[in-house]
């Protein structure tokens, strides 16, 4: 069922690239659907590509500003520096999630998924995640 007549795996379902996928839930779905895939298409899958295939692009990004600190890095700038990849794999995730509860709210006509969204984004607001400049950031509804 997963794989192919040759019992290959399936890795893609579409021929379409990401890129593409993504316009087609922006033409559909409008900006603010397609927006936090984008962003997570745009900062994790590319990056964490380059990392995974161990480029010499992911490696610094990765570990910048520590790969190349003489003397050795203190823990402290690591801890930082892990920390603020934590936060945008998490914020990236997040807007994702959250362009798929949007989708979701308009195919299936659930405002309650759309306000505990809202909800939970100014919970995080709150508790000091996202700037006023990101909050503001965050779109409207179609």
């Amino acid at each position: 069922m997963f794989t192919t007549k040759q019992g290959k795996e399936i890795h893609m379902w579409s021929r379409d690239t990401r890129d593409q996928k993504i316009e087609t839930v922006r033409a559909k779905y409008g900006d603010s659907a397609a927006l936090g895939l984008a962003t997570a298409n745009f900062s994790i899958y590319r990056h964490s590509s380059e990392v995974l295939h161990g480029s010499h692009f992911g490696a610094s990004y990765f570990w910048q500003p520590t790969l190349f600190d003489h003397p050795k890095p203190q823990i402290d700038t690591t801890i930082e520096h892990m920390f603020h990849h934590f936060l945008l794999i998490f914020t990236s995730t997040y807007f994702a999630v959250d362009s798929v509860f949007k989708i979701f709210n308009i195919e299936f006509d659930t405002p309650k998924i759309a306000t505990e969204s809202d909800s939970l984004f100014n919970q995080l607001k709150n508790m000091g995640f996202f700037t006023d400049t990101v909050s503001n950031q965050k779109p409207e509804e179609p």
